[in-house]
C-alpha cells in the first residue's frame, strides 16, 4: 500500500517536470521563431515560418510552467507523508 503511494508521489514529480520541461521548449521555440520573422523581416524576404501555426501562446507556457511546478510540489509531499508514514509503522512494530 505504502508503495503505491510512494509511486503515485513519482508519478507526479515526473509528470510535473516533463511538463515544465515541455511548457519551457514551446517558451524557447517561440522566441527563436519570433526573433527569425523580425530579421528576415529587416531583410525583406518570406520564410515558411510566415506562416500561422497553431501554438499555444506565451502566457499558456508559463501557465503550464505553474502547473508542472505545483505537481511537483504536490507530488513532493504524497512522498513525504508516505516516508514518515513508513516510519511511523516501523517504530511501532520495533
Amino acid at each position: 500500500m505504502i508503495n503505491d503511494v510512494m509511486a503515485s508521489g513519482a508519478l507526479a514529480i515526473q509528470n510535473g517536470v516533463k511538463k515544465i520541461d515541455a511548457s519551457a521548449n514551446e517558451i524557447a521555440r517561440a522566441n527563436v521563431q519570433q526573433s527569425a520573422t523580425t530579421s528576415e523581416a529587416a531583410v525583406g524576404g518570406r520564410s515558411v515560418s510566415d506562416r500561422p501555426v497553431a501554438q499555444p501562446s506565451t502566457a499558456e507556457s508559463l501557465m503550464a510552467q505553474s502547473q508542472g511546478l505545483y505537481e511537483v510540489q504536490a507530488g513532493v509531499r504524497v512522498v513525504e507523508t508516505a516516508d514518515q508514514s513508513i516510519g511511523t509503522l516501523i517504530e511501532e512494530r520495533v
